[in-house]
């Protein structure tokens, strides 16, 4: 008899378990925890961190002076694999703040208040968008090339952020989250300080630096302004004058996607 119940008892397990897998499962209640995650809004971003998502911008470039020249003038580019070559992408005067769009190696630039597309092939300028009171071409977008961020001059003179969407022609606010992020710094002080990066010429990027420097000839006691080129890595050495542009001026710099063609403004005289 010992023997039978010792071998029943399995065998009635089992049959429990069969039965157990035949039956629906109810599903797990998810705590108030885990509900509470997968409800969470999205991460409010900061007026900085929307700043840093456009080419060529950091936060150590409201660190460096160098030199800012806003006047228009004719359309440059350099060629970083052919030393000391530059040529002029279309013909004639009053350009100003070109770059380059990311993943492209067309360029925008101002003339007044229009915006213009160049292609380095053709030169040709098409019209873009007439926008009332832009002063500058910041950079375009590193997740959207759609959006450009562009400084415009508001009613009382003072110059704002703002994005150009290139498909619409239309400008938009800073896309932050309203109301700002609590704590320090202020969202006052972030806008404050991205509107200082954003005005100046020096221009960053993970390899490599451009920024405007001015130069003088002792001999002729005259002045200008070149833009000079620096490698991050170490080791690169001494920046370099890409656009020998004297006894022209040179400035307004900007870089292409791919880093091989530098776009920037030559004022004569």
């Amino acid at each position: 008899m010992v023997i039978i119940r010792m071998v029943g008892i399995p065998v009635i397990l089992m049959l429990a378990f069969a039965l157990a897998q035949g039956q629906p499962q109810a599903k797990p209640t998810p705590t108030p925890v885990a509900a509470a995650k997968a409800q969470a809004p999205p991460k409010k971003q900061t007026f900085i961190e929307w700043l840093l998502r456009f080419a060529g911008v950091t936060l150590t470039s409201s660190n460096q002076k160098g030199e800012t020249n806003d006047e228009p003038g004719e359309l440059w580019v350099a060629d970083l694999t052919r030393p000391g070559f530059s040529f002029q992408v279309a013909a004639g005067n009053g350009y100003g703040w070109p770059i380059f769009l990311p993943c492209d190696t067309g360029l925008l630039a101002l003339k007044g208040n229009e915006v213009f597309r160049f292609t380095l092939s053709k030169g040709n300028p098409q019209p873009v968008a007439t926008i009332p009171n832009i002063y500058k071409l910041v950079g375009g977008n590193l997740d959207d090339p759609d959006k450009v961020l562009v400084v415009i001059k508001d009613e009382s003179g003072q110059n704002k952020l703002s994005v150009f969407h290139i498909s619409t022609r239309t400008v938009s606010p800073p896309e932050v989250e309203s109301p700002p992020v609590s704590g320090p710094p202020s969202s006052e002080d972030e806008r404050q300080l991205a509107l200082k990066v954003a005005i100046g010429s020096w221009r960053e990027y993970p390899d490599a630096e451009l920024f405007v420097e001015k130069m003088t000839n002792e001999e002729t006691a005259t002045h200008w302004t070149d833009i000079l080129y620096r490698l991050r890595t170490i080791g690169a050495g001494e920046p370099v004058n890409i656009s020998q542009c004297g006894p022209a001026s040179c400035s307004q710099p900007s870089r292409s996607s791919e880093g091989r063609y530098v776009g920037f403004i030559k004022k004569s005289g």
